[in-house]
């Protein structure tokens, strides 16, 4: 995702060629991998989460909880925002890059052999890679359970080769319609690929069309799907941008927590972190009240409603939103702590709802600078102004060439300006502030 992979040359060439092989659906490719590899992911317990939104707060939470509860764990995440390395984390610390590298040549030379012996037919793709070497990864460093984050979909995505002890799907909207289909049945068909027989399953979305296809799909597998809303009586608040909440599930009472995490719609990923971390004592998982509340309170997952000061003291809200649905997460916490609204530097990628994103973020931007990444499916940013003035004639709208510059003149004249449209986008500045500060000190 990042072009400044501080990898080993041979291994920064690998990474660059495996990502030219885009996007490839199916489990034939790590199957035969990971078999040549003697199964890492059968080393450890896993849990999979999957969902259009909310999938990596809700992993983030739930491996903080396990961890927090003495369990070893790991978490694989993706996509990275800044280094490779922030997709692998072992008992909350990320793995080395060295680490790292290893365990990637250990996988291109398997790949290699498996070619010659044409037991595979083509070389896997980027995310395939990954995805083992998080299983290779974990299975060095000896953890006990994995919380997984899945990629695109889920029936066919590389995460799916594991048999979990439990599943999640967090919400099911509108998003890579390209792969997955064009109505919310067809994308909760593809979601609901996760669900193993026997296994518990925790459901985020309370539309029907998702709820009746995660049901009837749990009865075939004989799967104990647990809707996450049900029976639960919960007060939220918002104290200076951070969300205050007292939470009543049929288990247990938590609260009042501050969120670490901020917006409302992380009240809705937290019941469903909750009522997760509560089921596992079935599986023999045993996770106390005090952990599950360190799950609410101190999980750490940047660029999500992340707030950050930049230089002159001046505040960055960071936010990944890529799609309407996200963007309207967004837009509700702009509208409660920024009723006025906040200059907007906004970029997005080409193959994306650009035109939901910007009409569902204009209601409460004063100003947007459009920008683009260097990524090569970034949409230019003269495009991409374009689309604004045209879907929001009266909007005050400018471009820049970079990401940085873009921040830098939303800036102008305000001490707070949001940047968001795309994970390349927030990655870049946090990679920018980050040598900011290392500049300073």
């Amino acid at each position: 995702m990042n072009a400044d992979l501080d990898f080993p040359i041979d291994i920064n060439q690998y990474i660059h060629q495996l990502e030219g092989f885009g996007v490839k659906l199916g489990l034939k490719n790590i199957q035969v991998i990971c078999e040549a590899l003697d199964h890492p992911e059968r080393t450890f317990r896993s849990i999979i989460v999957g969902g259009t939104n909310g999938k990596g707060s809700v992993t983030a939470m739930v491996e903080q909880g396990l961890r927090k509860a003495g369990h070893r764990t790991g978490r694989y995440t993706s996509p990275h925002l800044e280094t490779l390395e922030e997709r692998f984390l072992v008992n909350g610390r990320f793995v080395s890059r060295a680490e790292v590298a290893d365990t990637l040549q250990l996988i291109r030379t398997c790949v290699e052999d498996l070619i010659l012996a044409k037991q595979l037919d083509s070389q896997p793709t980027f995310f395939e890679v990954i995805t083992v070497a998080a299983f290779e990864l974990f299975r060095r460093n000896n953890i006990e359970i994995a919380v997984l984050e899945v990629g695109l979909g889920g029936r066919f995505d590389a995460t799916n080769i594991v048999t979990p002890i439990a599943a999640v799907i967090t919400s099911i909207e509108l998003d890579h319609q390209e792969q997955l289909g064009n109505t919310i049945q067809q994308i909760t068909i593809e979601k609901a690929g996760i669900i193993k027989p026997g296994i518990i399953v925790i459901l985020g979305d309370a539309k029907p069309v998702v709820v009746n296809k995660v049901r009837q799909t749990c009865h075939a597998r004989n799967a104990r799907c647990i809707e996450a809303s049900i029976g639960v009586m919960m007060t939220a608040h918002l104290d200076d941008g951070q969300t205050e909440l007292s939470l009543t599930t049929p288990k247990n009472k938590y609260g009042p927590v501050s969120l670490a995490l901020r917006g409302r719609h992380q009240v809705d990923n937290a019941v469903v972190a909750v009522r997760l971390l509560e089921e596992l004592s079935e599986t023999g998982i045993d996770v106390p009240t005090s952990a599950i509340c360190s799950a609410l309170s101190e999980t750490v997952w940047p660029g999500r409603l992340d707030l950050r000061i930049g230089r002159k003291d001046k505040r960055i809200l960071l936010d990944t939103a890529h799609n309407p649905s996200a963007m309207a997460a967004l837009v509700s916490y702009i509208r409660e702590v920024y009723p006025r609204g906040l200059p907007i530097a906004f970029g997005a990628m080409q193959d994306k709802d650009i035109d939901g994103m910007i009409t569902t973020l204009a209601p409460y931007a004063t100003r947007f600078v459009c920008t683009a990444t260097r990524h090569k499916r970034a949409i230019p940013s003269s495009a991409l102004s374009q689309k604004v003035k045209h879907l929001v004639p009266s909007m005050s709208v400018e471009t820049s060439s970079t990401v940085a510059e873009a921040l830098d003149r939303a800036l102008i004249g305000t001490d707070t300006a949001c940047i968001t449209g795309s994970n390349y986008v927030v990655g870049e500045i946090i990679g920018s502030l980050r040598k900011t500060d290392e500049q300073g000190s």
